[in-house]
């Protein structure tokens, strides 16, 4: 199957690149102090994208393929014991 080409800013579909996708994450984590899951967020869309052109034959490279999503660290959030809750309770407004 002939593959379509994408033309961006001179350059053929290698304009963009694995590396530069994760200089866009390390930008997003370190400059612009984004939480990781909003960078998931955002890494997600450009996969989806990417798999997109492939599928179409925009482009050649498996771009997608090589994206790694952020660690999201676990929020353990303990609950309140329910002697807590009765002390809690009688303390007058």
């Amino acid at each position: 199957m002939a593959r379509k080409r994408i033309v961006m800013n001179g350059n053929l579909d290698r304009a963009i690149t694995v590396e530069k996708i994760r200089a866009y994450q390390s930008y997003m984590l370190h400059e612009k102090q984004y939480r990781p899951t909003t960078i998931n967020v955002r890494l997600r869309t450009l996969k989806a994208y990417f798999h997109w052109l492939y599928n179409e034959g925009y482009i050649d490279d498996k771009l997608y393929k090589g994206m790694k999503l952020m660690k999201i660290p676990v929020d353990l959030i303990q609950p309140l014991a329910k002697e807590d809750i009765r002390k809690m309770l009688r303390v007058p407004n």
